[in-house]
């Protein structure tokens, strides 16, 4: 009788494991797409995919002003760029020097900085930029920052008048990527989230805000976990009644509290 127990345990061991292959390969779905456009690996492009267009492994999401998407339960809004790795949705960028974000969109909340990619949408025409120029949004691969142009002669001396850039003091760029999926199900909501590339001296907070506001820093919205990378589930009961939109954000903060690099918010819907 042992060998027919055996063979069914084995087949119902089988079985598990095809599910969750299958559920690991499952592709992100695309609805509601406006003013998006996605990078696919092999370079082709999609201007706002229909609903039901199947997201996979290492798409790139650009969302244009004014515009939006919502891949399965989560919406990116406007200036959001991010990239599909291992079933979540990540934010890479390079951090050229401690210091809060300067690139803001229409509602006033930091949006990633982040190199241009070799392949990528159209973008504007190359013109020589200026020596306090950060790399333009849009998603990676990460380009490193060129090497620092001569000193101009002069009697000034060396590293006193230069752009803060150019200054012998100032940290190498970093390249950090910020990995968010957030998802609800049966009145519970689970936030994954990784951060990696980042200095010791940070720490990674996940906000959330309920009160339809951005989440931007740990002053202007909860911080519901602390961590480089983590898992967490919250129950939709013990959020306040009146949400206005269930909003996350994954940000890094260097050792003064200043916020170095974030990822794009997630909304959820009700």
């Amino acid at each position: 009788m042992a060998a027919p127990v055996l063979l069914l345990l084995l087949a119902a061991a089988t079985v598990t494991l095809v599910v969750r292959d299958e559920g690991t390969a499952t592709a992100l779905e695309v609805r509601d797409a406006d003013n998006v456009t996605i990078t696919l690996p092999d370079v082709s492009q999609v201007e706002n995919p229909a609903d039901g267009f199947a997201l996979g492994e290492s798409a790139i999401v650009m969302v244009g002003e004014a515009g939006s998407i919502t891949i399965d339960d989560v919406t990116l809004g406007s200036g959001a760029v991010v990239r599909v790795r291992d079933g979540r949705l990540v934010t890479d960028i390079v951090v050229t020097a401690p210091g809060p974000p300067d690139h803001l969109d229409e509602s006033e909340a930091p949006t990633p900085t982040v190199t241009a990619p070799t392949t990528s949408a159209p973008t504007a025409p190359t013109t020589a930029a200026p020596a306090d120029t950060r790399p333009a949004d849009s998603p990676t691969t990460v380009v490193r920052p060129v090497d620092r142009p001569p000193e101009e002669s002069g009697g000034d001396r060396p590293g006193t008048n230069r752009p803060a850039e150019e200054r012998d003091d100032v940290a190498p760029a970093r390249d950090v990527a910020v990995a968010l999926r957030v998802n609800g199900r049966d009145g519970q909501i689970r936030v994954v989230w990784e951060a990696t590339g980042l200095d010791e001296a940070w720490t990674v907070h996940v906000l959330r805000s309920t009160d339809g506001s951005t989440p931007v820093d740990p002053a202007s919205a909860v911080t519901v976990a602390i961590g480089a990378s983590g898992e967490l589930t919250e129950r939709r009961n013990d959020l306040p009644d009146d949400i206005a939109a269930l909003r996350y954000r994954v940000v890094v903060l260097d050792d003064s509290g200043a916020v170095v690099a974030s990822s794009a918010v997630q909304t959820l819907h009700r």
